[in-house]
């Protein structure tokens, strides 16, 4: 109980005794008044103490999963940039090593081309990545800086765009390479089917 409910739980114990027509107080009811009032009052602080307590427990819990979800979200952004860059830069690289050593060989024009494109579709997805993580610091500084919320969420969003894109680039140079690979399957193997049936006939 509060001090000012004190004063007029006291104030509203003497009007009652003033219209009852009493002009004097005795000492052991006032005595006994007051004695509720500190029961009260001490039970009011307890509960006070308590819902102070649950509050502050609410609240730890409540910023200690926000924390642990922003933790969660940064992990797996962190998770997909270095992912996207590492595909990307892999494929770049074997696409390389590849181009490399067929080098000297004489190649059909659809295979150098399927690994050209793939290689320049590789590489513009390790860029991709590269920038995304740039735009994703960005972002994170201007949430922290709290005026600059829409420009975070600009870079946030150009973040997610850029991943996707990387994805999509990756995609784009795996099918170059499928595509490339299995146009010259077919006609290995028109190749081959003529030579047997030439060989029969």
């Amino acid at each position: 109980m509060e001090a000012k409910e004190v004063v007029n739980s006291i104030r509203l114990a003497l009007t009652k005794l003033e219209e009852a027509g009493q002009q004097t107080v005795s000492v052991p009811a006032l005595r006994e008044d007051l004695e509720k009032v500190e029961s009260n009052a001490t039970l009011s602080i307890e509960l006070q103490k308590l819902q102070h307590e649950s509050n502050l427990a609410h609240y730890k819990a409540t910023s200690d999963l926000a924390l642990e979800m922003f933790r969660s979200v940064m992990g797996f952004a962190q998770s997909a940039l270095k992912t996207i860059i590492l595909v990307n830069g892999g494929a770049a690289v074997a696409v390389l090593a590849f181009i490399g050593n067929i080098w000297a060989k004489p190649l059909e024009v659809n295979i150098a081309e399927a690994l050209v494109k793939s290689e320049a579709w590789f590489a513009s997805g390790v860029l991709l990545g590269a920038v995304a993580t740039g735009f994703s610091y960005l972002a994170q500084y201007f949430y922290e800086r709290k005026t600059f919320n829409k420009s975070a969420i600009a870079f946030h969003i150009a973040t997610v765009v850029l991943v996707i894109g990387a994805y999509v680039l990756f995609g784009l140079g795996v099918y170059s390479i499928y595509a490339g690979l299995s146009g010259q399957l077919k006609k290995g193997s028109e190749k081959s089917i003529v030579w047997v049936s030439n060989q029969t006939g």
